[in-house]
C-alpha cells in the first residue's frame, strides 16, 4: 500500500516510539499527537465508544433546540409584552385553582 504524503511514504516507526521528545527541557503547552492518538487506539475496541458519540450528538442536537427555543420565546415576548403578561396571569391562575 502506498502513502498518499511522501513524508511518510519512506518511515515506519517501531509500536512505542513517540514523535516528541519527552525531556523536560523539550515540555510545552501544545496537545500532543501521540498522547491523543494513544488514547483513541486504547478506545477503539470499546463497545461503548459508538453510543458515546450518539449521545454526544444527541446532547448537541437538544443544547440547539433548548437555545433557538428560548430566543423564539424571548423575541415573543418582546414583539407582544402584553400578551406574555395575560398568558402568565392566566397561568398562575389556574394554578391557584388547582391548589
Amino acid at each position: 500500500m502506498l502513502a498518499s504524503d511522501p513524508v511518510s511514504a519512506g518511515k515506519s516507526f517501531p509500536a512505542g516510539a513517540t514523535l516528541v521528545s519527552q525531556d523536560e527541557d523539550t515540555a510545552s503547552d501544545a496537545p500532543r499527537v501521540d498522547e491523543a492518538l494513544e488514547a483513541i487506539l486504547e478506545n477503539r475496541n470499546s463497545p461503548y465508544v459508538e453510543t458515546r458519540e450518539h449521545v454526544a450528538a444527541a446532547r448537541d442536537q437538544i443544547d440547539s433546540i433548548r437555545d433557538r427555543t428560548a430566543a423564539d420565546i424571548r423575541s415573543r415576548i418582546r414583539n407582544n409584552p402584553w400578551r406574555a403578561v395575560g398568558i402568565a396571569s392566566l397561568a398562575g391562575f389556574l394554578f391557584g385553582l388547582s391548589r
